[in-house]
């Protein structure tokens, strides 16, 4: 389900905002046998959903210039059949990106930079070492408790159009 609106505030410059909402049916989870077989790890069997809104601003100042600034507020969720969800492994709550693209004959060169919030991860909480194996094994916190720490992201694209227009 989503429901979008956009608004052209001018010629050149326009507001957009998409609401979504996802349920999923029988994702893949973590089979509830204690030992399964290697291929059956997984099973087709969970619930999920994923929910949230997008806000995007785009300018496009002249011909040759373009770009948006976009913010996205999520959550996905995901668990077992009938289970409690619990957030999903890939779940980034904030994800901000801001694009610029210059026109230029039949190059057109751009830059995105993004900064998204990281994915939730189990902490580990302290160690017991394995004598027989001469190793230290983790303890792991509760699951998926805190988060990878934030990070940004900068891409340059560089295309050159050979003519390949409708013949």
């Amino acid at each position: 389900l989503s429901l979008a609106e956009r608004v052209e505030l001018s010629a050149r410059i326009s507001v957009e905002v998409v609401a979504y909402a996802k349920r999923l049916t029988d994702p893949p989870v973590r089979s509830p046998l204690p030992a399964p077989a290697v291929a059956e790890s997984l099973v087709a069997s969970g619930d999920g959903r994923s929910y949230g809104v997008q806000m995007m601003l785009r300018h496009a100042p002249s011909r040759s210039w373009s770009g948006w600034i976009t913010w996205t507020i999520s959550r996905s969720e995901r668990g077992a059949a009938g289970g409690e969800l619990r957030r999903f492994e890939y779940d980034q709550p904030h994800v901000l990106a801001l694009v610029l693209t210059r026109y230029l004959g039949a190059w057109t060169v751009g830059t995105r930079l993004r900064y998204a919030t990281g994915s939730p991860r189990t902490p580990v909480i302290g160690a017991s070492y394995d004598l027989l194996a001469d190793r230290y094994e983790p303890i792991f916190g509760p699951l998926l408790a805190s988060r990878l720490p934030a990070f940004a992201q900068l891409d340059l694209r560089a295309d050159y159009g050979i003519g390949l227009g409708p013949g």
